[in-house]
């Protein structure tokens, strides 16, 4: 057995010139950014088909990423270990929301149904204090 981590493990090229955010949006309406982001997603197609299955751990709303980055920070600090502001958390995160704006909702889509890359797929959706929630809730 052999566990693939990654923050945006699962995500996967979109036609940047058609919508498909959260909202419908084009990636450059999203943000300009993405379009790089969209042409190095390809590369990771072919680790994508090593998997022969996968478990999405998705989120009911993906701003909780910001309030769990925030919580560890800060507990790092109480704990007497360097960590970042208030604002540098912000800053941080700032800059991988938009491609969970991006890519969440198809992978949650896939998730949902025929599966990530067709392959078995199970899809766990918390809520933002970490307890799992039905899919119907978290927004798939």
């Amino acid at each position: 057995v052999v566990l693939f981590e990654g923050w945006m493990s699962g995500f996967s090229a979109v036609d940047a010139d058609e919508s498909g955010g959260a909202q419908g949006e084009r990636l450059d309406q999203i943000d300009p950014g993405l379009r790089t982001v969209n042409a190095k997603l390809n590369a990771y197609a072919r680790w994508h088909r090593l998997m022969s299955a996968w478990v999405v751990l998705g989120v009911d709303d993906p701003g909780h990423v910001a309030a769990w980055r925030l919580e560890a920070e800060r507990a790092m600090a109480a704990a007497g270990r360097p960590g970042m502001t208030d604002e540098q958390v912000a800053d941080f995160v700032s800059r991988y929301m938009p491609a969970y704006h991006a890519y969440l909702p198809a992978l949650y889509a896939a998730a949902a149904g025929v599966g990530v890359g067709g392959m078995p797929t199970m899809l766990v959706m918390v809520d933002k204090s970490r307890a799992v929630v039905p899919p119907a809730q978290g927004g798939v």
